[in-house]
């Protein structure tokens, strides 16, 4: 049997399909399905944001896992693959939020999690027996996880950071938020628990792929304080580099900051969203208080580890006035980088449920639903002040002088190699953002 995993593309404003000489980091996800696929099956897996999707290869079943940015462009392969009498199984957190939408285009769709159905859906399809719907009555348990599968791989198809061995690489210690925010799709997808893998088994990951450079994908590394603690403590020895999301309340816990930095943590990157606590409160971020962002950037700053911001544009407290003030905010506590987006509420969440009922959906053409299109209607300004606003943003705090003066901060000889790394990924991000090019829904996180 020949299976094939396509991670999709999407289209840009112009309506063109995007597509990169090289991708930013390796994707997780297909590869823990190859991992699962039985040995008998031979897998190839394909992302088209860097290779061609071939329609005329031979192959028995075709897997597509999407988002709702790139779901139309997964709709559209898997229409090409049914024309041709391939069957399409599609999952992802789109196709879980809207499955009925999927099966228009796919024989089966998988909803949630994939790891305790997909061998049932293998032996489904080899006896003849797909069902048009697979979905776990319970959440996987990660003491049961596979390590990744990437021997199909070319990573010199992706961006090598100075001096690394190979591409950021992704790894996964835990999954879902104990958090619940309104509009964000973990929860949904994931559940409410918040699940941690065997440390050991994160190590013998990190040991098969050596790249020395690595990307924690946890939505939350620190959801567990306990548990971030003692896999902090077993990063030590291993002398990597990393990055990875955090919440905001990393400041209530200065001792693991500390550990994250032993560690090798060069980077975090943490969801403030807003400077507005009436916001956050709208949101259900109650996790945020405003007034500690400072002590918190102050915090990682101290302990030469990079804090990436991110910031969320279009709450109904947000008029124009938000796009200076957050700019002059991330400048004055000396953030290392930060990523705006435009509010969109997904297929799925609270917000979407929310925005719909209340008529301010503007569109559900999903390949708008990129963080960088307005797609609901503000109650503060125009759709069209907002979309500006985003990029007006960005621009100001990606000038020439801004990019250096911060990365100068993180000059040090005990780690000479960090300022050509950091400056690296800046200049390109500048590149990106002065053409109008989302980094999230370019590919490029």
């Amino acid at each position: 049997m020949n299976l094939l995993l396509i991670k999709p593309s999407s289209y840009n404003a112009q309506g063109r399909l995007r597509h990169s000489k090289k991708g930013y980091m390796p994707f997780i996800n297909l590869p823990l399905l190859k991992a699962l696929t039985p040995k008998h099956v031979s897998v190839d897996i394909i992302d088209e944001n860097i290779d061609k999707v071939d329609y005329d290869k031979k192959v028995d079943l075709v897997g597509i896992t999407t988002l709702t940015l790139d779901v139309k462009r997964g709709y559209e392969i898997a229409s090409e693959f049914k024309k041709r009498g391939t069957p399409v199984v599609m999952g992802g957190f789109h196709v879980s939020a809207l499955p009925d939408e999927a099966l228009q285009y796919a024989d089966s769709v998988v909803i949630g999690e994939a790891e305790n159905v997909w061998s049932e859906l293998i032996q489904d399809f080899e006896d003849k027996k797909l069902k048009p719907i697979y979905k776990s009555d319970k959440l996987f348990d990660l003491k049961n996880c596979v390590i990744p599968d990437y021997s199909s791989f070319d990573f010199n198809k992706y961006l090598r950071p100075y001096g690394s061995k190979g591409p950021f690489f992704p790894v996964q210690a835990t999954r879902g938020c104990p958090f619940n925010c309104e509009f964000c799709s973990i929860s949904s997808f994931f559940g409410n628990s918040f699940r941690t893998k065997p440390i050991d088994l994160i190590i013998k990951e990190l040991e098969r792929i050596r790249t020395g450079y690595y990307f924690f994908v946890d939505d939350n590394i620190i959801g567990d304080p306990t548990y971030a603690k003692e896999l902090f403590k077993a990063l030590i020895p291993l002398k990597i580099r990393w990055l990875g999301q955090f919440s905001a309340n990393l400041l209530r816990f200065p001792d693991l900051a500390e550990l994250a930095s032993k560690s090798g943590c060069i980077a975090a990157y943490i969801g403030l969203e807003s400077l507005s606590q009436r916001n956050l409160k709208d949101v259900n971020k109650r996790c945020n208080k405003v007034e500690e962002y400072p002590e918190l950037f102050k915090l990682l700053n101290n302990l030469n580890i990079r804090p990436i911001a991110s910031f969320i544009f279009g709450f109904d407290h947000d008029d124009e006035s938000v796009f200076d003030t957050t700019v002059h905010f991330l400048i004055k506590n000396k953030a290392a980088k930060a990523y705006f987006y435009i509010l969109t509420p997904l297929p799925g969440t609270a917000l979407f449920k929310k925005m719909k009922e209340r008529n301010r959906l503007l569109t559900q053409d999903w390949n708008k639903y990129d963080g960088a299109n307005v797609v609901f209607r503000p109650l503060l300004m125009s759709p069209e002040q907002l979309e500006s606003g985003l990029w007006k943003a960005y621009q100001k705090f990606f000038t020439w002088p801004k990019i250096i003066r911060r990365n100068l901060r993180y000059i040090s000889w005990q780690q000479p190699i960090k300022f050509p790394l950091l400056l690296f990924f800046d200049l390109h991000f500048r590149k990106m953002v002065y053409q109008r090019k989302h980094p999230i829904s370019e590919g490029k996180l």
